[in-house]
Order: structure tokens, then C-alpha cells, then sequence
């Protein structure tokens, strides 16, 4: 059921108007959201910059990025990136290069520590590209699920395009997740099913604390 309603939410958004005067449907809702006028444009790919030295956990949300949008086949350094159709991610208190692209744009993620704590992320998108930048790699990883929804309101077969807009973000509880009575788990397709469905709570800023429960296989193995 859970996976169905997280299905309808993505469609409503695939349908959802991009507009200057309309903020994009996300969910769940981010904590502050300034919408201005404007929008990137995949223009041949996003370019995908982070730390040369960049943790795993960054490197993951780079490729999960990528495989969502479409891009470089490779993320490039933050100190490298084109003038357009770019993604500079990552944490600046490890990455010089990006230290100096947030400064550009006002995002301080010092300024924000209190409430972003671990989980949470600044964004910041104009008609250039995509700033994203956290204190832990935990807040990359939830800020792209931020841009994997706002791709999933670009119509089918048409470039990944975002809204220019600023983002303020952290959870509102410590824990989120669900559980799953009678997951099929070993019925056929049933671990590709559970693969999708950690994709999706992960898309919708679920963390860890997911419970799996399971009925006895059937009279004969107990």
C-alpha cells in the first residue's frame, strides 16, 4: 500500500506545473523553500563535481544522481566545472572548490549547523546548475533525493530541467520509516520488489529504521 501511494505521489508530481508562481510538489516538504524565476537545463548531460577525495557516501549520492538524470559518465572535481548544466555537491568543510561556490550563492552550512544537524542540506539552483552542500555525507545523500523528485516533474522523454529555487532542509523526526507486514521477500521477483520499495523510501527521505516482518514459509518448514 505504502508503495503504491509513494507510486501516485511521483505521478502527480510528473504532472505537476513548473512555474515561476508554483512551487514544485515535494515529498515530504522541505523545511524553507524560495522559489524564483528562472530554470537549469540538462544541456548534454549534468557535469557532477565533488571533492577529488570525496567519501563513499558522497561518491554513492553523485552516482545516484547521475543514473536518475543522465550526465557525465564520471563525477568531475568542483574545481572543474563547466559554466552550465552543473551539479557541485559534496561537504565544503572538505572541499575547498566547493567552499567557494556555496560562499558565492550565500549557502553557509556553519550559519545552518543547529538545524541542519546530520541529516540536513542547503540547495540552491539557478538557470546555471545545482549547489548542493551539507555537513555529513548523510545530508548529501537526502539532498539529491530532493533533485530526484523535482526530476521526476520533467515530462517523459523530454531533458531533466529544475526550477531555480533555494532549499533549507532537515527532518522534522529522528525516525522514519515503515513497516512491512508479510514482506515477499521470498516469492519470485519478491527481492527485486524490496530493492524498489528501500529505493523509494529512500527518495522520500526515509533513513534506516525501516522493520521487515515475516510469516512462516508454510507448514512444511516449520
Amino acid at each position: 500500500m505504502l508503495l503504491r501511494a509513494l507510486g501516485l505521489v511521483a505521478a502527480l508530481n510528473a504532472g505537476a506545473p513548473q512555474s515561476g508562481t508554483s512551487p514544485p510538489l515535494l515529498v515530504p516538504p522541505p523545511q524553507q523553500l524560495s522559489l524564483r524565476t528562472g530554470t537549469a537545463h540538462h544541456v548534454g548531460g549534468w557535469a557532477v563535481g565533488l571533492a577529488a577525495d570525496a567519501s563513499p557516501g558522497v561518491r554513492l549520492a553523485a552516482k545516484l544522481l547521475l543514473n536518475s538524470t543522465g550526465g557525465s559518465a564520471a563525477p568531475v572535481t568542483t574545481g572543474r566545472l563547466p559554466a552550465s548544466s552543473f551539479v557541485a555537491l559534496g561537504v565544503p568543510a572538505l572541499d575547498p572548490a566547493l567552499a567557494k561556490i556555496a560562499a558565492a550563492r550565500n549557502l553557509s552550512v556553519v550559519a545552518h549547523a543547529e538545524t541542519l544537524g546530520e541529516e540536513g542540506y542547503l540547495l540552491d539552483i539557478d538557470e546555471h546548475g545545482a549547489v548542493l552542500v551539507a555537513a555529513t555525507q548523510r545530508g548529501v545523500f537526502y539532498g539529491v533525493q530532493t533533485l530526484r523528485n523535482l526530476s521526476q516533474a520533467t515530462p517523459p522523454g523530454a531533458p531533466v530541467s529544475w526550477p531555480a529555487l533555494t532549499i533549507v532542509d532537515y527532518p522534522s523526526k529522528p525516525v522514519r520509516g515503515a513497516d512491512v507486514e508479510n514482506a515477499p521477500l521470498l516469492t519470485a521477483g519478491g527481492l527485486d520488489w524490496m530493492l524498489r520499495f528501500c529505493d523509494h523510501l529512500a527518495l522520500h527521505k526515509m533513513q534506516e529504521n525501516v522493520l521487515f516482518r515475516f510469516v512462516a514459509l508454510s507448514a512444511s518448514l516449520t
